[in-house]
């Protein structure tokens, strides 16, 4: 086409650069990994991490079949989150989509599970399958359709209070 008088056309080699930096046109990738993340969270309301079983990591993960390709977990203060990211292949990923909340709930609930699966309040959440349990009695569970993900209508946290502070550190206000 033509160039407007005054300006300057971009050289057609930055378009290609810019479509390889972007992945944009022909360079949009294609590639398709046969592996899937999977996110776990667990919430434990009223606990310090010392409350946790020392094998907390192992039973939330024995419901998988094999063993998780990757993991990885935070235990924030407060109220304990942990989250778990499990690399997983494709077909397990979509097994977990189906009935993966159920599986875990089995096993954590199961009479021979763990006492402490079933004293607590606590929240798990895998892919867009939300529980929560009171004492070893699921009083939640909700699948959040694509709708809900993509509008963000989610529960969320609008304040805390009391806020806390540290009383070691020395401060002043003016």
């Amino acid at each position: 086409g033509t160039v407007p008088a005054g300006s300057v056309a971009a050289p057609p080699t930055y378009e290609i650069a810019r479509d390889i930096m972007d992945g944009a046109g022909s360079f949009a990738p294609t590639f398709d990994s046969e592996q899937r993340t999977l996110r776990l969270s667990a919430k434990f309301f009223n606990l310090t991490p010392a409350d946790l079983p020392p094998d907390v990591r192992q039973q939330l993960t024995g419901w998988l079949a094999s063993a998780p390709a990757s993991l990885e977990g935070y235990i924030r203060p407060g109220c304990v989150l942990m989250t778990l990211h499990m690399t997983v292949d494709k077909s397990e990923y979509e097994a977990a989509l189906i009935s993966g909340m159920q599986r875990l709930l089995l096993q954590v609930l199961s009479p021979t599970a763990h006492p402490f699966w079933h004293t607590y309040i606590y929240m798990l959440q895998l892919l867009n399958t939300v529980a929560v349990i009171h004492h070893g009695q699921i009083i939640s569970l909700t699948t959040l359709d694509d709708h809900d993900l993509r509008s963000h209508d989610l529960p969320h946290q609008i304040s805390v209070s009391p806020l806390c502070l540290d009383n070691s550190s020395s401060s002043s206000s003016s």
